[in-house]
């Protein structure tokens, strides 16, 4: 059962938590995320909703709605990222080498 969300046209500055905060009022987001993916949309968004359902709701409202002056695209994820996956804001600090 697929619960992660890929989020494109989001704008270089958009950061996890910035996604948490559009999610989180469509069901429980578990993790958010930002990356940069040059070879197709530049930066894009993962969230990972806590169910199906909360995802399809989140893709329902979210979708083709406007967010810092572009239309969201808000989709399934194709594939679902290394585990674990969680926001900055949620993750431990890391360990000392």
């Amino acid at each position: 059962m697929p619960t992660h969300l890929r989020v494109t046209n989001i704008g270089a500055a958009t950061e996890g938590r910035d996604l948490r905060q559009l999610f989180e009022p469509h069901g429980g987001v578990r993790g958010a995320a930002t990356y940069c993916d040059l070879d197709r949309t530049g930066v894009v968004g993962l969230v990972e909703m806590d169910s199906e359902q909360a995802g399809a709701r989140a893709i329902a409202a979210l979708n083709g709605k406007p967010f810092r002056g572009s239309r969201l695209s808000v989709a399934w994820a194709e594939s679902d990222p290394p585990a674990p996956f969680t926001d900055a804001a949620a993750a431990p600090p890391a360990e000392p080498a």
